[in-house]
């Protein structure tokens, strides 16, 4: 005698169909999980390569720092990170002063922009 999953679960009682209907309804969710962490990783991934390769050209700085400005582009990771500390950078060196205050002012904001994307990460995928 030979039955089919099918058969098998028409056949069991209220209480299994709804276990085995939940453990489905599990599965779908987990695998979803799964597409969407990946899809954003290597989507964070090209954006990572993307920024390095302009980052270490011969662009320079300020190059790097204007080519986020563009309005259908949204900064993400590392390009976020450098743009704070950049924009920081820019703001206190216009005031004159001390070379020192100046880093330890684009650093400060790097390390507050580190914590966001952190934060970020975090918040997006609880576990």
């Amino acid at each position: 005698m030979s039955y089919s999953v099918i058969d098998l679960f028409i056949n069991a009682s209220l209480v299994v169909q709804l276990v085995i209907f939940l453990l489905l309804l599990a599965s779908i969710f987990s695998w979803m999980v799964i597409f969407e962490r990946w899809i954003f990783l290597n989507k964070s991934k090209e954006e990572l390569v993307r920024f390095e390769d302009l980052f270490w050209s011969d662009a320079g700085l300020e190059a790097v720092f204007d080519q986020g400005e563009d309005e259908n582009h949204v900064s993400i990771g590392a390009e976020r990170i450098f743009r704070s500390g950049y924009q920081e950078y820019k703001n206190i060196k216009s005031q004159d002063l001390e070379p020192e205050t100046v880093l330890e002012g684009a650093e400060r904001a790097m390390r507050i922009s580190l914590s966001r994307e952190q934060t970020t990460l975090e918040n997006t995928y609880p576990f």
